[in-house]
């Protein structure tokens, strides 16, 4: 028994002394290495506002981080794609936005109006959160291991369905955007006369943490340098919802996981299900989430004019809910006309008419959808997010 003992006390010590040295590791590598230990993506730090309340502010990488990431590599030169070079009823697109701000519903109506039938747009093709993409740029995995289902991620289901092994990046495969070109140029040579892309999640990780995501945006932009005037071989779409409301719609999913993420035009019965008023129960973390993501999508769109990258950007807002009709109709004809050079302009009835869900909120005013809006705003109140509150329709 003594002899027992002495072996659970001399573990215990070794144990102790193991955890206090991990402690001190720990500390001495985040003060020698500033930079690797906080997040490439986002950080947190204490902000003190003019009423004295203490607040946790979220950061993220600075716009001069990211593009720096961005000097280190440099734009494929030697790509000419001329499947994509000849006359065109409407151009390859990159639909560019965050989940849960309305591009299902915007690229639905994108293809009704342009009439097409191959709906490839609304496909999540480089992955449906930070995780898939991170996978699908790494280029140290060999092609065929992404199209393996291990359960890892959604991007073997997405190639799966929607891919050719040319069209993904990996190892000794199509590396330095030239995916990009093979996957553009199968779509059109299928769907010549249809508007065809694929949709981009546009977290900031994979740029920071994947040089083929980097030289996929800087081939964008080095093809349409060389391109004629005004016709570039592929573009973008660039779309942005107040970040205030998307994480209000996350946060709604989350807590009733139940309900379809969308619902069609006249379904009632999905319309009523989606109109209940949100409580927010950590206050602290949901402003923390929004005001990140918030500083996130300002720096893709400096991104985005920085590499010259042929785009527009338009708003959920406008789209969806305009102060006058004039403005929805003209966001609307922004986007039309850049993706179907010489296309008509679209009226406000024919746009609203090809829309095939319903809108599932009751109110505009967050102080009706918000349960505890008063706490909530309380954190909101006073930082460089307070315009994102909505205190009135």
């Amino acid at each position: 028994m003594d002899s027992l003992k002495k072996v659970t006390r001399y573990k215990y010590k070794n144990d102790v002394i193991g955890c206090l040295s991990c402690c001190i590791l720990l500390v001495w590598f985040q003060i020698s290495n500033p930079e690797l230990y906080a997040s490439t993506w986002g950080r947190v730090e204490t902000g003190v506002l003019e009423n004295d309340k203490t607040i946790q502010v979220s950061t993220v990488a600075t716009f001069d981080e990211v593009m720096r990431r961005f000097n280190e590599t440099s734009p494929n030169r030697s790509i000419k794609p001329k499947c994509l070079q000849g006359p065109q009823r409407t151009r390859p697109t990159v639909f560019l936005s965050l989940g849960r701000s309305g591009s299902t519903v915007i690229c639905a109506g994108l293809n009704a109006m342009t009439n097409s039938h191959s709906d490839s747009l609304h496909v999540e093709y480089v992955g449906r959160n930070h995780k898939d993409t991170l996978y699908f740029f790494d280029t140290t995995i060999p092609v065929k291991d992404k199209f393996e289902k291990k359960g890892m991620n959604n991007i073997p289901s997405i190639l799966n369905k929607h891919a050719e092994k040319k069209d993904v990046p990996g190892l000794n495969n199509s590396k330095h955007g030239e995916w990009l070109v093979n996957h553009m140029c199968r779509l059109q040579q299928k769907y010549p006369d249809d508007l065809v892309g694929f949709k981009w999640k546009p977290n900031l990780t994979q740029f920071m943490e994947r040089k083929e995501a980097r030289e996929t945006l800087q081939l964008v932009a080095s093809l349409a340098a060389k391109a004629l005037k005004d016709e570039p071989p592929i573009v973008f779409l660039r779309s942005r919802r107040n970040m205030l409301d998307v994480a209000l719609s996350s946060l709604k999913h989350r807590q009733h996981e139940e309900l379809h993420p969308h619902c069609h035009t006249g379904d009632e019965a999905c319309i009523k299900e989606h109109q209940q008023r949100l409580f927010v129960s950590d206050v602290q973390l949901f402003f923390n989430k929004v005001h990140s993501g918030w500083q996130k999508e300002n720096i893709i769109d400096k991104v985005l004019v920085s590499l010259k990258i042929p785009h527009v950007s338009v708003s959920y807002e406008t789209l969806f809910y305009p102060d006058q009709i004039v403005n929805g109709e003209e966001e609307w004809n922004s986007m039309f006309q850049f993706i179907s050079p010489g296309a008509r302009r679209v009226s406000w009835e024919e746009i609203q008419g090809a829309m095939p869900f319903a809108s599932t909120s009751l109110f505009r005013n967050h102080t009706e959808l918000i349960e505890n809006w008063e706490e909530v705003y309380d954190v909101f109140r006073g930082t460089e997010v307070e315009h994102l509150f909505r205190l009135s329709d």
